[in-house]
């Protein structure tokens, strides 16, 4: 798979330039990305205005891409046409990355600083708020099961 890469700054921008990234392509596509990574490349905007359609091996690439960079840089994704993004929210990875609509917008908020903070936080908020709306629902259950029970309401 050719990727285009180019250093703006502290910002490795790669640029995928086949169509597609399927099973076919996806170890390539992997291979290129860890190797930018361990080259201590940590700030990256993955461009994927040239992607028509990725299955789920290519999300899965660029989901270690993220987990590779970790706590060490921040990654960033623009240029995603709807199909491809279907994916992304069907798999709730759109919680999870940065989208911007082009390089020029990602590299302006990248450069500011704009660090996410992220999806593991609204998502953990989210989590919360669930779990406390499961407990207070349980809570009620038992206690209208211990009403019953002990003939509360009679």
């Amino acid at each position: 798979m050719k990727i285009e890469a180019e250093k703006i700054d502290d910002i490795l921008v790669l640029t995928p330039c086949d169509p597609v990234i399927d099973a076919s392509s996806a170890a390539d596509f992997k291979g290129q990305l860890v190797t930018w990574i361990q080259e201590d490349n940590t700030r990256i905007l993955l461009d994927l205005s040239f992607i028509e359609f990725i299955d789920s091996s290519g999300l899965g690439a660029i989901i270690s891409l993220l987990k590779l960079v970790a706590g060490k840089g921040d990654i960033s994704l623009c240029g995603i046409r709807e199909q491809v993004m279907s994916l992304f929210k069907l798999t709730r990875m759109d919680r999870i990355f940065r989208f911007y609509i082009s390089s020029t917008e990602a590299l302006e908020a990248m450069k500011a600083g704009d660090k996410w903070q992220g999806a593991g936080d609204r998502r953990q908020g989210a989590g919360d708020r669930r779990q406390s709306s499961r407990e207070q629902g349980a809570g009620d259950r038992r206690q209208d099961a211990g009403d019953r029970r002990h003939g509360a309401g009679n």
